[in-house]
């Protein structure tokens, strides 16, 4: 029986593990989840990928620890992927100002006592940068 191929999981703090895909492959077709996964309706966070991973740690083909491991080393290499769920002006207010704030920290919030006609109608202050007209 072909067992498939090798897929490994890396990050900085797990070692290059593979992944039991022959135990995959071993699983009987019967016992397969595919016809559940064609008519599986998904809801966040309730995901087909969800469902096959929990179908894999009941099966006993995927350990917890494995699971762990994997799920570790695809956080750590993907650690910025969370921003595409934001919205555009979430994505400014709540990672990019304060980014902003952490490399740089002569960036401030602004308000009327750093500039006098401060309206709103912009979000960060930086000294010494002024309006051009």
């Amino acid at each position: 029986m072909k067992t498939g191929t090798r897929i490994y999981s890396e990050s900085a703090a797990a070692p290059r593990t593979p992944l039991p895909t022959g135990r995959i492959a071993g699983i009987r077709r019967s016992r397969r989840p595919t016809a559940r996964l064609h008519a599986l309706v998904s809801a966040f966070p309730f995901s087909e990928y969800e469902y096959i991973i929990t179908f894999l740690v009941d099966r006993g083909v995927l350990s917890f620890a494995e699971y762990e491991n994997i799920r570790n080393g695809y956080v750590s290499d993907n650690r910025y992927l969370y921003l595409f769920e934001l919205s555009p002006r979430a994505f400014g207010q709540t990672w990019g100002e304060g980014h902003l704030q952490d490399i740089a920290e002569s960036f401030q919030k602004p308000n009327k006592g750093l500039d006098p006609n401060y309206n709103g109608e912009y979000d960060l202050w930086l000294e010494g940068v002024s309006e051009s007209k």
